[in-house]
């Protein structure tokens, strides 16, 4: 024992390093000789601490980590793709107790198409609202029998005193300009090069729109069964593989409005008289045009380009459109002789005696207002008779300016009240609507009905597809 105190003296210990080393060294003894007689779970435990590795080293706190960069995409959290899904959501830790912020994304709604699958438009023009549907109105036929059968939009007014940016507008969204504000007298396209603004809106000055500007029958070709376009008279005294799409040539003067002082001699024109719809007879009324004077349209031959809003797009034009599909409204009837064979669209005009104009229109009987009148008595009923329409269909008839061309000095920009006319089994009989509406909305109702994205204006323009077409979409349960 001595000799072991000795060698303890000699590493130096302390006294009471000295007894802990004794303490263990019985401890360690009384466990190897429970060991062999059996041992308590308390004595189990001490041996168990006795066998764990002792520490060698200090641990010190962990640094903080360094700060994640702020994220510039998408804040989502990263997930593998067998974890990822589309239910899931972004959640972001705060607190050690994980408190998580959940984000959704809702999905733009699609666009749902109606019952209508038809819609015819009959264009027509006013000086005014009441010279339409006023009591006194000459319009017999539309104030008395057709009004009944639908909603008066009360509210509709042009873009302006002028008729064409209100057929353009109908069709494609576009605004006018300097040139469609007097008609398009020289038919002109717009310059090479020329670039839509964001909103769709071609700028600067010009008659024929690039390919580049969709129109509501491109967007029907693409997506449904397309358009038709039918206008009185057009094509007159031509064969019958060139009445279709009639329209001057690039950057030629429009004879139809204005004759072509350097090139044209006097006209001699043949009058066809007609008789009902679907008749015509040919009777030898001549009229002369001297050159240089302004175009006197007759009866029979009163087609003008700026009553077909269709010719003047390259993207009609171009890819033969519009050489299949506006034509003579002498081939309405058989257009609409069963459902199948009628398009989406089809959009009706007469010629400059029977629109209501202010045109004067000699040997037309009767003109003016009262000439619309009789043009809507001989042709509505051809539409409402129509499978097509009985099946689905929808009836607008418009009205732009019943001026030709603008008074000297006047501006473009004062929007007449003409109203509108929507008829339908999905609308509600003799209802009125005082909300205002333009030429846009008869664009953007047509592109509702038939969920179509809207062009140009349109996209801003207030639509009256539900209010004046209540039924026209199921009822949601």
């Amino acid at each position: 024992m001595r000799r072991w105190l000795r060698r303890l003296r000699a590493v130096r210990l302390t006294w009471i390093e000295l007894g802990g080393i004794l303490a263990v060294s019985v401890l360690a003894s009384g466990l190897v000789i429970a060991t062999a007689l059996g041992r308590t779970a308390a004595q189990s435990q001490a041996l168990a601490l006795l066998r764990r590795p002792r520490i060698s080293q200090v641990v010190l706190p962990r640094r903080p980590a360094p700060p994640v960069p702020a994220v510039t995409g998408d804040p989502a959290p990263a997930l593998s793709a067998a974890a990822a899904s589309p239910s899931d959501t972004a959640a972001t830790s705060t607190t050690p107790t994980t408190t998580t912020t959940t984000t959704s994304t809702k999905p733009a709604s699609t666009p749902v198409p109606s019952k209508v699958k038809h819609v015819f438009i009959i264009a027509l023009t006013t000086p005014s609202y009441r010279a339409a549907f006023g009591s006194g109105s000459v319009m017999q036929y539309l104030d008395h029998e057709l009004r009944p059968k639908g909603e008066l939009l009360s509210g509709y007014e042009t873009l302006g005193e002028t008729d064409l940016p209100d057929y353009l507008a109908m069709v494609s969204g576009q605004a006018p300009n300097v040139d469609t504000e007097h008609d398009c007298t020289t038919y002109a396209a717009f310059p090479d090069g020329t670039a839509p603004s964001k909103a769709g809106e071609v700028p600067g000055r010009g008659c024929v729109y690039p390919n580049t500007i969709l129109t509501l029958g491109d967007q029907l070709d693409a997506a449904a069964t397309g358009w038709k376009g039918y206008f009185e008279d057009m094509g007159t005294g031509q064969p019958a593989d060139q009445q279709n799409c009639q329209h001057p040539n690039s950057n030629a003067v429009d004879t139809t409005l204005t004759p072509d002082t350097a090139t044209t001699p006097a006209v001699t024109t043949t009058t066809p008289v007609t008789t009902t719809p679907a008749v015509t007879t040919t009777a030898p009324v001549t009229t002369t045009t001297a050159a240089g004077d302004t175009a006197t349209p007759v009866t029979g031959d009163d087609y003008a380009t700026s009553q077909n809003p269709f010719v003047y797009f390259h993207s009609l034009l171009d890819l033969g459109d519009c050489s299949s599909d506006d034509l003579p409204l002498t081939r309405l009837t058989r257009g609409l002789s069963s459902a199948a064979r009628t398009p989406n669209l089809v959009y009706i005009a007469p010629g400059l005696c029977d629109n209501g104009s202010d045109t004067p229109c000699p040997g037309a009987t009767p003109g003016g207002l009262a000439g619309a009148d009789a043009f809507l008595r001989a042709w509505v009923p051809v539409v409402l008779r129509s499978p097509a329409y009985r099946k689905n269909g929808a009836l607008v008839i418009v009205f732009a300016s019943a001026a030709t061309q603008l008074a000297a000095g006047a501006r473009f920009d004062h929007p007449i009240r003409t109203g509108a006319l929507v008829i339908s089994r999905y609308a509600k009989a003799g209802a009125v609507s005082k909300t205002r509406y333009t030429p846009y909305s008869v664009l953007r109702s047509i592109e509702d009905l038939f969920a179509l994205k809207p062009l140009a204006h349109a996209g801003v323009a207030k639509s009256f597809a539900t209010t004046a077409l209540p039924g026209a979409w199921a009822k949601t349960k």
